[in-house]
């Protein structure tokens, strides 16, 4: 089920960057306004969420806004670039889900919409014997098992590297691990998976692995796993 979200800003690069952040991991359809009047006749829509900015074009404040966004009951994620106390404090009053100061991070904002649908169901991972496809903008993107250098625990969610790229997706560490073929990775730390082919080399003294453009972790209770697969224990 997709999420309905109204993003009620001036700046196109700020509503790309948002839809990127949800590439891979839920489904949304994004309403784009910039200005005050089409802002209003938005809201009479009642999408799920609401993010506004607080500085719109032409001078215009998007805090002139938070009284038809409360009659609503829309919730709403306040985004502004200016540290302002003064609209902080006007803002709490009307109980927003989140007030972020931009730039923020993708598995924040991930985090808050996570908080305010927890039921939503996760459509967009499909695993294949030799990979995983991404769901992204309609099509679904292919990941390779072999093209996976490490995977990281982020939360309720996990990054996937390879060489060229950073994904995304909603799943736990366990559960990916599952469906990973036990052959080619290996966890190593509560927190990360790696791909035993993408090892450079081993400090176990320090408990760190090296990879080609990446310094992780090994988990104690890990060691002697990794120890006995890379056959020096």
């Amino acid at each position: 089920m997709s999420l309905n979200i109204l993003i009620i800003e001036d700046d196109p690069s700020f509503v790309l960057e948002v839809e990127m952040m949800f590439d891979g991991v839920r489904e949304v359809v994004i309403t784009e306004v910039n200005n005050l009047i089409d802002a209003k006749a938005a809201i009479k829509l009642f999408p799920d969420l609401i993010i506004l900015d607080l500085r719109l074009q032409n001078t215009e404040l998007g805090i002139t806004l938070l009284t038809d966004i409360k009659e609503s009951t829309i919730p709403f994620i306040v985004t502004t670039a200016f540290n302002d106390p003064d609209f902080y404090q006007e803002v709490q009053s009307f109980s927003p889900e989140a007030y972020l100061i931009k730039p923020f991070d993708k598995l924040t904002l991930l985090g808050i919409i996570d908080r305010i649908f927890p039921n939503e169901p996760n459509d967009t991972v499909r695993y294949s014997y030799d990979g995983i496809f991404v769901k992204s903008n309609k099509k679904y993107k292919k990941v390779k098992f072999a093209e996976i250098n490490y995977v990281k625990a982020e939360g309720n969610y996990c990054s996937i590297f390879t060489d060229e790229t950073r994904t995304t997706i909603r799943n736990s560490l366990k559960r990916f691990f599952d469906r990973m073929p036990k052959a080619m990775f290996i966890r190593t730390h509560r927190s990360y998976i790696v791909n035993t082919s993408a090892i450079k080399s081993v400090e176990f003294s320090g408990n760190k692995i090296f990879l080609s453009d990446a310094e992780l972790p090994i988990g104690r209770n890990y060691k002697a796993d990794l120890k006995k697969l890379l056959y020096l224990g």
